[in-house]
């Protein structure tokens, strides 16, 4: 389906992205669809690229596009860059192996983020052996579309928190790994986090709630926005 296991290596890779080069003689929301339909991507690995064609999907909606009508400018050029820029795909290696040899403490990074367009969370795990050497690996990555009713920025960071708590929840149970760091850049975020869910109005209160039967509320903290992966 796209995703190759190279065992000289022990990486992972993409090897699907000249189908999606193939020219068409227009560009519609169907084609547009097609082609980021074909891109197999359960752990999240291509996230970064993936989430734009769903914004621009998204924006097609908006525009209460036909199936078969042509992308406005708008998309069309942006659209464009992205499908000839595709072909990078091709480059990009990831890390099968996720622990340091020996190790002997285990420890998953979670950080989410949130704009207007969509929500991302992404997951690491820290493993270090007892010399105090230490690696970092991509887990899995996981995004959401900002609903189409606008949403407040803060709420959205919410939102993000609450994709980053059910990705966590997941990779836990498959790696057995209790010790976890969740990391936010919005403060507002933590301060909601930090209070009982029924403080809360019924949207941030269910939310929360969500969020700390997961993840304890100690379990969080603040990353500025330069260092936050997940932006």
């Amino acid at each position: 389906l796209g995703i190759l296991w190279n065992p000289v290596s022990d990486l992972f890779e993409y090897q699907g992205a000249l189908l999606l080069t193939v020219p068409r003689e227009k560009e519609t929301m169907r084609t547009l669809c097609s082609r980021a339909a074909k891109i197999f991507d359960p752990l999240g690995f291509l996230s970064p690229v993936l989430i734009c064609a769903k914004i621009w999907m998204q924006q097609c909606w908006k525009e209460k596009l036909a199936w078969d009508d042509e992308l406005p400018a708008s998309i069309a050029e942006p659209w464009a860059l992205w499908v000839s820029d595709i072909v990078s795909l091709h480059y990009l290696d990831v890390h099968r192996n996720l622990a340091i040899r020996d190790a002997v403490k285990l420890q998953l990074h979670g950080f989410s983020d949130a704009s207007q367009h969509a929500c991302a969370a992404v997951l690491y795990l820290r493993s270090a052996d007892a010399a105090g050497k230490v690696q970092v690996r991509l887990v899995a990555s996981k995004t959401k579309l900002a609903p189409l009713k606008t949403v407040s920025i803060p709420r959205l960071e919410l939102m993000g928190a609450l994709l980053l708590a059910l990705l966590v929840e997941k990779v836990q149970k498959a790696l057995r790994i209790s010790d976890v760091i969740c990391w936010t850049d919005n403060t507002t975020t933590l301060q909601w986090l930090q209070q009982p869910p029924s403080t809360w109005k019924i949207f941030v209160g269910n939310r929360v709630c969500q969020i700390t039967e997961i993840v304890s509320p100690d379990r969080w903290r603040h990353v500025n926005t330069t260092e936050n992966v997940a932006d």
